[in-house]
């Protein structure tokens, strides 16, 4: 199922550990070496500064991936930080960045409040400041923002999930209220929901550095309390397999089903396991984001060219629901449904275009 809307690492895991609820490590993620640049004309060497609020999410390593494809195409160095789901550490790295003379810096995620200093930081000593991956609760304390559209996702996600439990049934929430994309797509969720009069049961915020612990609390406390529970809605895609494990330990695999985000290398695995609750996810090529700061950044440094935030609107983003029967193949080395060539390449030629006379 597709919903046509505008808008806009490798890892090893066996399935095993997955269905056991463990977040994704992150020793697959690192700093980025400067590649040998792969594209023609000449491009200055970067040393690109880059915080992620919590790596452990499979959609923050598509996020990576994606912006590493366009740095590596470029010749550029990235230095890699992990805030582990900790905003005040987040904004510590990134100034810890700034202050080891980074030529940019770039976020996902980390809000902008916990951000200011650092971004207060980058801007006293000229240093570009750009977000990836998530909307931010004040868009214009950054040089430039490019978030995905949790809200086309998440509308879709509820518009299918209400078709699947029908009417009145019960769900309960697995939601966020740190990082601003986990109150977008709960809202999202609700209003696709809204034909179907679901009777929400609880929306309670998962703890970002307990995620697996605080999920599964969660979710025993919706089933307890609920025995006609129908559903469990994970805002986020490592909330799905705690919530699954959980439904799964209490027998009602057969009576509760898990819906969430991304076909992505948490999701895909889990999804394929014996007797798995999980039984649909939304996605789309949403890792664009990544390249898209690339692009703004070397405009910035090669043209002197202005920051569009807007450019994000711009990007073509069909959202398509995965079930188990149309779920793409995950091998080991499996990140994301949309391989990152189609879109490295076009930026290339793009940039060929634009920079390939200087």
């Amino acid at each position: 199922m597709t919903f046509p809307m505008k808008r806009g690492l490798r890892l090893r895991k066996t399935v095993a550990a997955i269905a056991a609820g463990l977040a994704l490590g992150t020793a697959a993620l690192s700093s980025a070496s400067a590649q040998e640049k792969t594209v023609s004309f000449p491009v200055d060497k970067k040393t690109i500064g880059y915080v992620d609020l919590i790596a452990s999410g499979a959609m923050q390593r598509r996020f990576y991936s994606y912006f590493t494809a366009g740095t590596d195409a470029l010749g550029w160095k990235v230095i890699f930080q992990d805030a582990q789901g900790d905003p005040t550490k987040a904004n510590t790295e990134a100034i810890n960045l700034i202050n080891q003379g980074i030529d940019a810096l770039v976020v996902s995620c980390a809000d902008s409040a916990p951000m200011r200093p650092a971004l207060k930081l980058a801007k006293s000593k000229g240093i570009p400041a750009v977000q990836a991956g998530c909307p931010m609760t004040d868009e214009k304390a950054w040089d430039a923002s490019f978030p995905l559209d949790d809200a086309a996702v998440g509308h879709a996600l509820g518009e299918y999930v209400g078709k699947q439990i029908g009417n009145n049934a019960q769900v309960g929430i697995l939601g966020d209220t740190v990082i601003l994309a986990g109150k977008i797509r709960t809202k999202a969720v609700k209003e696709g929901m809204a034909g179907a009069k679901a009777v929400i049961v609880g929306d309670q915020s998962v703890n970002l550095t307990d995620i697996v612990g605080n999920s599964r609390k969660i979710v025993s406390t919706y089933l307890t309390a609920n025995p006609d529970l129908k559903a469990i809605l994970a805002v986020y895609d490592f909330f799905a397999a705690p919530a699954g494990n959980t439904i799964k330990s209490a027998g009602r695999a057969d009576k509760v089903s898990v819906y969430s985000f991304f076909a992505d290398a948490v999701n895909v695995p889990y999804m394929k396991t014996e007797g798995s609750p999980l039984k649909a996810v939304a996605d789309g090529p949403v890792e664009q984001v990544g390249l898209l700061a690339v692009d703004q950044l070397l405009g910035h440094f090669k043209a002197e060219k202005p920051f569009d935030s807007s450019a994000a609107q711009r990007l073509e983003v069909p959202v398509e629901i995965f079930t188990l029967e149309n779920l793409p193949p995950a091998g080991e080395d499996f990140l994301t449904p949309y391989p990152v060539k189609k879109y490295i390449d076009q930026y290339k030629e793009k940039w060929a275009k634009e920079y390939g006379g200087n």
